[in-house]
């Protein structure tokens, strides 16, 4: 006998079912299910894989922003305006918000 195995697969669910052949044209269903998983929507109807994104994004914004204050202390630094130690003491130390 042949068994067949059909799935369906849906945005927040798995569904399948295993069929067996039974005659000409005829099947007989051995085992079906549905799994479930979290809607990928949050509460305010927002995907969560944008949401992964945008964070993500940021991150890597904010990474590349420390890398351009280290590179411009080095250079800083080999120019001999202020020493490495110096620009990143500034940088911590400057109160203003919006720069």
């Amino acid at each position: 006998m042949k068994r067949i195995l059909a799935v369906d697969l849906g945005i927040s669910s798995f569904g399948y079912a295993i069929l067996e052949e039974s005659g000409a044209n005829r099947y007989r269903c051995i085992d079906n299910s549905v799994v479930m998983r979290d809607t990928p929507y949050d509460n305010d109807g927002n995907s969560k894989q944008s949401l992964r994104r945008s964070h993500s994004s940021m991150r890597s914004l904010n990474e590349k922003r420390k890398r351009r204050v280290r590179e411009l202390a080095r250079i800083f630094d080999s120019y001999a305006l202020l020493s490495y130690e110096e620009c990143r003491r500034v940088r911590r130390e400057n109160k203003i918000i919006d720069k």
